[in-house]
């Protein structure tokens, strides 16, 4: 398996320009809140009287993989999916309603047409028409970018700075 860095400064080549970050700062977060809807009404079963739905599972299984790549990476992208993931569990029912399966075609549909505007801005098909594993490096790439931005740098400084020489980067602030 590769280094997180490797994965990252893949994913960071296909996403150069400015446009495309700015639709993908928005997409991302859509896409997955969306696919967390979704995944809220299948379930896997056990028994009679228990049953987990697929989006903890996926939530789960993403951690894993992060885990892997590199622990304190989880741990901040952990932080700032739970609450999604909470209120997603909290408010979606577990069968479509005409409301949440609206929800669901704004953040999913609208993340993928934000997400792919911004791949025609930069003139490149999406990192995962290469390698698929890139839908699961998205958000860490994310993080990344956060990491690197003025308001990290002004509220969270070390915490940024120590992600960042994980992935053998300098603390140069955007943004």
């Amino acid at each position: 398996m590769k280094k997180l860095n490797e994965y990252i400064d893949d994913y960071a080549e296909y996403h150069q320009k400015r446009s495309t970050k700015i639709t993908h700062y928005f997409g991302i977060p859509m896409v997955m809140i969306g696919l967390l809807i979704g995944l809220q009404w299948l379930q896997i079963a056990f028994g009679a009287s228990y049953s987990i739905p697929l989006n903890w599972v996926l939530f789960i299984g993403a951690l894993i993989l992060y885990a892997r790549l590199d622990l304190a990476f989880t741990g901040v992208v952990a932080a700032l999916l739970i609450v999604p993931m909470l209120l997603v569990a909290w408010l979606t029912p577990y069968s479509p309603t005409f409301n949440s399966l609206i929800a669901f075609a704004v953040f999913f549909i609208g993340g993928w047409i934000l997400q792919l505007t911004g791949h025609i801005f930069e003139g490149r098909r999406p990192a995962f028409a290469d390698n698929i594993i890139q839908l699961l490096i998205a958000p860490l790439f994310l993080v990344v970018e956060l990491m690197e931005s003025k308001l990290a740098e002004k509220y969270f400084p070390k915490l940024s700075s120590s992600l960042l020489l994980r992935l053998g980067k300098e603390k140069d602030a955007k943004f």
